[in-house]
């Protein structure tokens, strides 16, 4: 058992990890599952860069384990775990799993405007406002005319690269 203040360094050496806050643990598990599908926003927040949509859910998890909630217009499935309709929740989204074109895993999509572009060489960097929500993609693919700042741009992603959390940030 070895303790470091290292996020990359947990998520590359550990199976398991363990995250406290204030002084207590607020969420364990093997490491794969606790970045893929964070238990609450903290966890979700501490390990690597994470886009959290407010969402209604609109209907509650089915047997394949996801759930449908509204963010504005859009009507996303996301994985959650015991979510009902009428819940106020975050979708969490990783930036890498955010793609600008659509192929047919990526049935979720949102539409956003450009904000800020960094490219660095095979990967690039997003920033676009979604409903007042800043979101942030890293992608390594683009569409050769990429729009400028102020375009209104759709992203879309897998309801498998979702995770619905609490609302509230968790402890």
């Amino acid at each position: 058992t070895d303790v470091t203040h290292d996020q990359t360094e947990a998520l590359t050496l550990a199976d398991k990890i363990a995250i406290m806050r204030d002084g207590r643990v607020c969420s364990h598990g093997p490491t794969t599952e606790l970045y893929r599908r964070p238990p609450n926003r903290f966890t979700a927040e501490f390990l690597g860069r994470a886009n959290l949509l407010p969402v209604t859910v609109a209907e509650a998890v089915g047997s394949k384990g996801f759930a449908t909630a509204r963010h504005g217009d859009a009507l996303l499935t996301g994985a959650g775990r015991n979510e009902k309709a009428g819940d106020k929740s975050l979708l969490c989204i990783r930036p890498q799993h955010l793609s600008l074109t659509a192929d047919s895993d990526h049935t979720n999509r949102i539409v956003g405007t450009l904000q800020e572009v960094h490219w660095q060489g095979e990967l690039t960097h997003l920033v676009l406002d979604v409903d007042g929500t800043p979101v942030r993609v890293s992608a390594t693919r683009l569409p050769i005319a990429l729009p400028e700042p102020g375009a209104k741009v759709p992203l879309f992603f897998a309801p498998a690269d979702t995770s619905l959390l609490p609302e509230d940030a968790g402890v």
